[in-house]
């Protein structure tokens, strides 16, 4: 066997078994709204891309019919492929995310290594474990207690926020209804949206009419997505790979020109 037919079933094997990976780790953690908001899409393709050519690569160097320790450099090869693939899946499972938390007027998705273990051993025995099956649906509220407001407000003000403090979640139907009222109309975000990201909505909408849903921003700690919802209910839908804050910004832009064009004639 030749050194570049070596290489060839290497790459093809490496290809397959990376392949089935990604799959496997974008079903279960990753919906393609999420991925690029989740910091994750670079990362993968990284592991990916390094996985499936150095194998090979150093298969082509190395190999060579009837040489001496042939088996022992092909071992040393598969094993260095395994370690940077069990690296880079340690490192994808600690940003996966684990929660999304509805927090007064939107949704936070909540990745594994946002959330500190002491402040995990306070919340309830269900909101302890962390899912391993995609983010779990939660929602997340301030207490009554004055002092604990004002302890939870100093955080706030130093990065955790309530969505980061697992003692606050309660079920999503307990904010839901709060969700709903704060939301925004998706024709007001359609308005400001262009052509491609309007693309992205209208085909989120699965026959829906556009009267019929309201939107949330989705933030994380590495981007913003929208979450499409039921305008009665305040159901969730569908997630959508679109900057809700971009958008909605944009329809500042002609209002303040039409005012100051109003003064101007003024």
């Amino acid at each position: 066997m030749s050194r570049w037919k070596a290489a060839s079933i290497h790459l093809a094997l490496s290809a397959l078994i990376i392949g089935t990976v990604v799959a496997l780790v974008l079903w279960r953690w990753y919906p393609p709204a999420l991925l690029r908001m989740s910091g994750a899409g670079t990362l993968i393709g990284l592991i990916a891309i390094v996985d499936v050519v150095a194998g090979p690569l150093l298969t082509l160097i190395l190999f060579r019919a009837g040489k001496p320790g042939l088996r022992f450099d092909l071992t040393m090869i598969a094993l260095a492929q395994a370690a940077l693939l069990g690296y880079g899946l340690f490192t994808l499972a600690s940003i996966r995310p684990v929660y999304l938390v509805g927090a007064v007027d939107r949704l936070e998705l909540v990745a594994a290594n946002d959330l500190d273990e002491a402040d995990l051993a306070q919340a309830a025995e269900r909101y302890r474990r962390l899912s391993w099956t995609g983010p779990q649906r939660v929602g997340a509220k301030s207490p009554q207690d004055a002092d604990l407001r004002m302890i939870i407000l100093d955080r706030a003000l130093a990065g955790t926020d309530i969505h980061l403090m697992p003692s606050l979640y309660v079920p999503f139907e307990e904010v839901q209804e709060g969700l709903r009222q704060r939301a925004f109309a998706l024709t007001e975000l359609l308005a400001s949206a262009d052509a491609r990201e309007r693309a992205r909505i209208e085909s989120a909408l699965d026959g829906r009419s556009v009267e019929s849903v309201a939107c949330l921003p989705i933030n994380s700690r590495r981007g913003v997505a929208t979450m499409l919802i039921d305008a009665a209910s305040g159901e969730p839908l569908r997630a959508v790979d679109v900057d809700i804050w971009d958008v909605l910004s944009r329809r500042t832009v002609p209002q303040a020109k039409a005012k100051a064009e109003a003064e101007a004639g003024d």
